[in-house]
């Protein structure tokens, strides 16, 4: 991350007035197979919690050595990008919901049933 990306998140937490830990995650060069087809830039990983990875397509989160892949979607939950797409502040991460029908996550492939329907960035996001 850039410190003008580092800039960006903080105005983003100042207007929110959010007082909770923030977690970043940076857009790797992972890709992610779905079906026969390979998707590419949608993988990030946090940086301040290196194990953990959010996938953009299925709106899923992977935390290396769990037993499941989950919907991070609650408890006040909530990601925010710029333009850019590089980077994600992510605001409350405490939780979520397993897809009861992942493998185990671990380095190498990981599969799940999600939903590659649901993309949390498609929405226009803004911060007033």
């Amino acid at each position: 991350m850039t410190q003008k990306d580092k800039l960006w998140g903080d105005a983003l937490v100042t207007k929110l007035k959010y007082k909770g830990s923030v977690i970043h995650f940076v857009r790797t060069s992972l890709s992610l197979k779905v079906g026969d087809a390979s998707v590419e830039g949608a993988v990030y990983q946090a940086v301040e919690k290196p194990e953990f990875f959010y996938v953009v397509n299925s709106d899923a989160i992977l935390k290396l050595n769990t037993k499941w892949a989950y919907n991070p979607g609650v408890g006040g939950f909530s990601m925010h990008a710029p333009k850019s797409r590089r980077f994600i502040v992510c605001l409350n991460l405490d939780g979520g919901v397993p897809f009861l029908s992942s493998s185990p996550v671990k380095k190498g492939v990981v599969t799940w049933n999600g939903h590659d329907d649901w993309n949390r960035f498609e929405w226009p996001q803004r911060v007033d």
